[in-house]
């Protein structure tokens, strides 16, 4: 694909992000990626394109809070609680059009969790539906995690803590 190509899917992208209601917060470029980041409803959603790839993904990308982070570390002492915790979290990601990674610290403890769609805008047939199903796709099984927390840890723990992370872009990683 040359930079027509790109400028093209560039174009496109940004127009989608406004008519599906998206708020476009930045652009980037780097030397082996380029992407937005865009605002959906209460959540932040990266749009990342490795250069050598023809397809792009999106991504939830949800960091725990230290607060959030302790208490997962007390819940998880006990070794039977850490596989119960594990399991819903697994099942609260798990999906047949979303996949999802999960974010460890250096004791091997859960601190966050991405869910990712690919696209294929660089194909002729993206649609305008294909690019809104991809970013409600992500935002409501990355949500459903966020619920499970809830669940496990306290509500108002959570919606005090995770909102200031969830509301910001994340903090530079493998994708934008």
């Amino acid at each position: 694909m040359d930079s027509e190509d790109i400028n093209r899917v560039k174009a496109k992208l940004k127009e989608f992000i406004r008519e599906i209601g998206g708020e476009l917060l930045e652009e980037k470029d780097l030397e082996d990626r380029w992407g937005f980041v865009m605002k959906y409803g209460n959540y932040v959603v990266q749009i990342v394109h490795p250069k050598h790839l023809r397809f792009m993904v999106c991504v939830f990308s949800a960091r725990f809070s230290p607060e959030v982070i302790n208490d997962v570390k007390e819940l998880c002492k006990d070794p039977m609680k850490k596989v119960e915790f594990e399991f819903g979290l697994v099942s609260a990601l798990t999906s047949p059009v979303t996949a999802y990674r999960h974010h460890f610290d250096d004791e091997g403890y859960v601190v966050g969790f991405e869910v990712i769609r690919k696209i294929f805008p660089f194909d002729e047939s993206f649609t305008i539906r294909d690019f809104d199903e991809a970013i409600q796709s992500v935002v409501s099984i990355g949500v459903l995690g966020l619920r499970y927390l809830q669940a496990v840890i306290g509500a108002r723990k959570i919606e005090q803590s995770i909102s200031e992370w969830i509301g910001k872009p994340p903090p530079e990683s493998m994708y934008i």
